[in-house]
């Protein structure tokens, strides 16, 4: 089975897949397959990995890599770590990995801090072990990721980060509260990033307007509207340092067809005023997928239309079998979905437009796996 990964820069044309540069920092997509999961973990074997041992990389379980109608659910506590020349993604509590499932991972480097963090006796309190870095020491706006790095010793506890008032100090904790000890010598890469020209770093907080249930929209310039954008999340506890909210559950990301939204894997209601420190790559313009149906490719006419209407899509270089469409508006609501049927290599079929309001909507077509977008303006 082939591995799709999802390089920053042209190594060689074999790796000519998605492409984003943020300076030396590399960002790729993994996903696992059956040659490269063994039991409880999967191997990533990528050269921006291989034999590099003293790089701290963190990971970000992606639902549906470039907006695919589908996606997997991952719901268990995951960790990295590094033997036999690789790195490898594994399930804390030993259970099989889940086949096909995929994951943003990133591997910084001279444009970002990044370390190894050790919870120790001095350092932990309660639920919590201290970073004490003099690049974030007193700044409750930085922008802290972790994940979880196993050197020996396991732990099936959902973690955050905090920035706490008492010390100006960020910590790493354990969401099911302060009754759950940090453990000591449990082991964690941070990365701390600042906005680079390619890349964002900011914090959100889950409210009314932007969270349903278990799923949180992003809304930025630069996410919306781009799929094969990489981002990473890492819950925090209390965004600009102001009140703390729990949120103890396993996190993922997914793109809706017009937004990145952050979710929890077991369909637990995101509590108001949880919050998130995320890093995304801007790479709107440099993407290159196999996988994705390019605008040459998906064409949408009459637009504008008028609602309560017809249009017709034309999708060139398509497959036989069905062709999913599916109509967003701007808040990510999907208001159409649809099949058409593919008799030959270039479809031209129409499909009705239900009665809308005025606006741009967002038609995300999939056929064999490719997935494409184009914007639909209603008037």
């Amino acid at each position: 089975m082939k591995k799709f990964y999802l390089f920053l820069f042209i190594l060689t044309a074999l790796f000519a897949t998605n492409l984003s540069v943020a300076q030396n920092s590399v960002a790729f997509l993994f996903k696992a397959d059956s040659s490269t999961i063994t039991n409880n973990r999967c191997i990533i074997d990528t050269p921006h990995t291989n034999s590099k041992d003293m790089v701290y990389p963190i990971f970000t379980h992606n639902y549906n890599p470039g907006g695919a109608p589908a996606g997997l659910y991952v719901n268990q506590v995951q960790g990295l770590y590094y033997h036999a020349n690789t790195w490898r993604i594994f399930n804390q509590n030993l259970s099989a990995f889940t086949p096909n499932s995929a994951y943003n991972v990133l591997v910084p480097s001279a444009d970002m801090l990044s370390w190894e963090h050790e919870a120790t006796n001095a350092n932990i309190s309660f639920n919590q072990t201290e970073i004490d870095h003099p690049a974030i020491n007193g700044d409750s706006n930085a922008v802290v990721l972790v994940s979880h790095m196993w050197k020996g010793k396991y732990s099936d506890k959902v973690i955050g980060v905090f920035y706490k008032h008492s010390t100006n100090k960020w910590n790493i904790f354990f969401e099911e509260g302060t009754q759950t000890p940090m453990e000591e010598n449990l082991k964690f890469n941070v990365v701390i990033a600042k906005n680079k020209p390619n890349y964002k770093a900011m914090q959100v907080k889950a409210n009314v307007s932007n969270t349903v249930g278990h799923i949180m929209k992003i809304d930025h310039p630069d996410l919306n509207a781009n799929p094969d954008a990489f981002v990473f999340v890492t819950q925090n506890y209390n965004v600009g340092g102001g009140t703390g909210k729990y949120n103890n559950h396993n996190i993922g990301v997914y793109y809706n067809g017009v937004n990145w939204t952050v979710y929890n894997e077991d369909f637990a209601p995101i509590p108001e005023g949880a919050g998130f420190n995320l890093i995304f790559f801007h790479n709107k313009n440099i993407s290159i997928s196999e996988n994705r149906l390019n605008d040459n490719e998906v064409k949408i006419f009459p637009n504008p239309v008028e609602a309560n209407s017809k249009v017709t899509l034309r999708l060139e270089n398509s497959t036989l079998g069905h062709v999913n469409v599916k109509l967003y508006d701007m808040s990510g609501v999907c208001v159409l979905n649809t099949l058409l049927e593919s008799n030959s290599n270039s479809l031209n079929a129409e499909f009705s437009i239900p009665e809308l309001n005025r606006g741009i909507y967002v038609v995300q077509v999939e056929n064999n796996g490719r997935v494409g977008t184009q914007k639909l303006y209603i008037r």
